[in-house]
């Protein structure tokens, strides 16, 4: 894989990317014989998720797979999104997940843990 497609690997785990379609990219006697794929990609997955849903109410498309429109929104068009009509429950989700994982110690840090106060309370 090149680097490009690397990085967009990450960023499609991450949620960061809006899958926009396919193209034809190669054509041999009326044939396509490979296809390409367009995303558009933003700095974090609530990002994408205000791009999404912001676009939708404002009827703004992220444009055909052979020409996306993957430009941010304007201060004008983010004044004019309802965001109680976000639904954030994807970003919810995982600010939970990582919410927990650091107050709720492991296997292996709850047992030095332990070990810690015994030796505390038993030198």
């Amino acid at each position: 894989c090149s680097e490009s497609e690397q990085i967009l690997a990450r960023q499609s785990l991450a949620g960061q990317c809006h899958y926009v379609g396919s193209y034809c990219s190669n054509e041999v006697l009326g044939i396509c014989t490979s296809r390409g794929y367009t995303y558009c990609c933003f700095n974090s997955k609530l990002a994408r998720i205000i791009q999404e849903q912001g676009r939708a109410q404002l009827g703004i498309p992220f444009g055909a797979a052979e020409s996306p429109d993957c430009r941010g929104l304007t201060p004008e068009e983010i004044e004019q999104i309802d965001f109680a009509r976000i639904d954030f429950s994807e970003f919810y989700a995982d600010a939970y997940a990582a919410a927990e994982a650091v107050t709720k110690p492991g296997t292996t840090e709850l047992q030095q843990l332990i070990q810690q106060r015994i030796q505390e309370k038993f030198p």
